[in-house]
């Protein structure tokens, strides 16, 4: 209902103005709706009073528009309230929202107490929380990414952007853009569901990398892995350097001064994945390989090798126990002096006190008093097999039978042999005899080479039909091979071809050179090729039905030390009485291995008579 206001009229008793009644009525009228909005209708609520300057609202509810600034009080309902315009200010007391919600729009809130939410506290979608000095300390954007506005640079767990009193649990995974400081000493780091495997600090120490499972099998393993998907020689998979780059003095100092690199031998594949150990050190440079260990076992080693004390027996290949031979019976030394240093051994005769060199000024001619040099030893005493230096005094003791150190003359040439007694010498020689042995029972003697034929013949072949022929069984060291062509027919014109090969086969590629020749008319032909030799290159000059006589010589270069061949051909041929040819060749092919086989082939024609005979030396 509206305020009614009485109407007075316009001067007194001018009968415009309300009636006694109607007025009366009008009055009742609104102090019954004020009743009821703020009381039962017949009374005033009780939480309500109100002097010259306050009224005090006495834990009411408000439903409504809240306006203007509100002071130490306490307000304990609001129901669907809008506080709009002005600042709703708390300097005491408590707003609690039991039903509805509270909505300031764009206007503030000011207190100095807490706000309490039942449920929930929301703010709007890419709003902001701060504080009096930091308004937007964080923003929350529509999906829920908070954003903190502070950059303070993190020096101690107390002084940073964020901070926390206590632990942080993340469920997936923590993106970082600087440094990582783990403030305490014995910091962990563990890793898996179980947390099995720990990375520890040990205080002003390093680092203890630890599986912690106390079962059989199960070590800690550090697997250094490269992502490429192409090793090729000389690729590394992996690298460990070791550097001071904060050495003062600079320059050399503060390369890297040693390291361990794996380095692939050759170009990975499903069937090889060879890779060596490089260990590279540095003395006036950056860090290069000094020894290697390579995938077959082998280590190389740049520089010399130092031994800096042995206590037992060298033995090589032996598997000699530490008893009666233990002891130390070769010292390789490095303490001589002078030019003898590096390059002397130290033996003993077995009493103490008594140790001798072998150099360049001690022992030059005679070993004398050795104590022991034990060679394939696999007993704990001597015994067949053995190998000792001067245990009986200057010999070398082979299966207990004495035999002297010193094994021939003193002149060039000479040659040491037993004579069914003692080992004496032979004298040098004549030059270019050879040294002939006679058996078991006599000496061996210098002989002089005889005469001979020296050719190996292989089975002749017959051309009367066919395409080609094939020699093998050539012997290993072949340097010689010598084909001969005994009035060779043939249905055509074609040229003789010859192929060679080894263990795997005759091959069919890697030939080089020409032949030629010319006809009874003066015309001239030549040919080449790389799947064969051409012997005569003359296809085409006379008519078919040809008998052809000639050679082919192949001779292995570089006496007989690889396996290059090279070839050279004469043929003379007829085709009538007044018709004929004359022809040449020569070419080149390298094999792999050694030459077991030759073919003559034609591949146009076949033979048609005629044979073919082969030697080699």
């Amino acid at each position: 209902m509206a305020y009614q206001s009485l109407e007075l009229g316009s001067a007194a008793d001018d009968g415009t103005g309300d009636t006694l009644r109607a007025g009366g009525d009008k009055i009742n009228d609104n102090f019954s709706e004020i009743y009821t909005a703020i009381g039962s209708g017949t009374a005033i609520a009780s939480g309500i009073s109100a002097d010259a300057t306050t009224i005090t609202l006495s834990a009411p509810t408000i439903t409504g528009v809240v306006g203007g600034t509100q002071t130490s009080a306490t307000i304990t309902t609001l129901t669907s309230t809008t506080v709009n315009p002005g600042t709703l200010s708390l300097a005491a007391g408590s707003i609690t929202d039991s039903s509805g919600t509270i909505d300031f729009g764009n206007e503030n809130l000011t207190t100095t107490g807490n706000i309490t939410g039942a449920a929930q506290f929301l703010v709007a979608n890419d709003g902001t929380i701060g504080s009096a000095g930091d308004t937007d300390a964080v923003a929350i954007s529509s999906a829920g990414v908070f954003a903190f506005s502070a950059t303070t640079e993190a020096s101690a767990t107390g002084t940073a952007a964020v901070t926390l009193a206590g632990g942080l649990g993340v469920a997936k995974d923590i993106w970082v853009g600087d440094d990582i400081v783990l403030d305490s000493d014995s910091a962990v780091i563990k890793f898996g569901d179980n947390q099995e495997v720990e990375l520890t600090h040990v205080a002003d120490t390093g680092l203890i990398l630890k599986h912690t499972a106390t079962g059989d099998g199960t070590p800690v393993k550090l697997t250094m892995q490269t992502g490429e998907n192409a090793l090729t020689v000389g690729e590394q998979l992996g690298v460990i350097d070791f550097q001071a780059p904060g050495e003062s003095s600079g320059t050399d100092a503060i390369l890297v001064a040693a390291g361990i690199e794996a380095v692939a031998e050759e170009e990975f594949s499903s069937s090889s994945n060879a890779t060596k150990l490089s260990f590279k050190t540095a003395s006036s440079e950056a860090a290069a390989e000094k020894m290697s260990l390579g995938s077959g076992g082998q280590l190389d080693v740049s520089g010399s090798v130092a031994a800096g004390a042995f206590n037992d027996n060298i033995i090589l290949n032996g598997t000699n126990a530490a008893s009666a031979n233990a002891g130390d019976d070769l010292v390789l030394d490095g303490s001589a002096a002078s030019t003898d240093v590096g390059s002397r051994i130290l033996y003993e005769d077995g009493s103490t006190g008594n140790e001798r060199y072998l150099d360049s000024v001690n022992e030059t001619d005679a070993i004398e008093t050795v104590g022991k040099i034990i060679l394939d030893g696999y007993g704990t005493t001597t015994g067949t097999g053995d190998a000792l230096l001067n245990e009986t005094g200057g010999h070398l003791l082979y299966n207990e039978a004495p035999l002297p150190l010193q094994l021939g003359g003193n002149e060039q040439g000479d040659v040491a042999f037993n004579d069914g007694t003692n080992w004496t010498t032979l004298a040098p020689g004549t030059s270019g005899y050879f040294l002939k042995t006679q058996g078991a029972s006599a000496n061996p003697v210098w002989a002089e080479p005889t005469g001979g034929d020296t050719w190996t013949y292989q089975t002749i072949q017959s051309t009367a039909t066919g395409t080609s022929v094939t020699f093998t069984g050539f012997a290993s060291g072949t340097k010689h091979i010598w084909v001969q062509f005994l009035a060779c027919e043939t249905d055509g014109d074609a040229d003789f071809e010859v192929l060679i090969g080894d263990s795997g086969g005759i091959e069919t590629s890697g030939y080089f050179g020409a032949a030629g020749g010319f006809s009874h008319t003066g015309t001239g032909r030549a040919q080449s090729a790389t799947a064969h030799w051409y012997t005569q290159g003359t296809e085409g000059l006379v008519d078919t039905n040809q008998t052809i006589t000639g050679t082919v010589q192949i001779f292995r270069t570089k006496g007989g030390t690889t396996h290059h061949w090279n070839m050279i051909s004469q043929f003379g041929g007829v085709h009538t009485s007044t018709s004929h040819i004359f022809a040449m060749g020569a070419g080149g092919k390298e094999l792999s291995g050694e030459l077991t086989q030759l073919r003559i082939e034609l591949s146009n024609n076949n033979f048609d008579g005629g044979n073919i005979i082969c030697h080699s030396e």
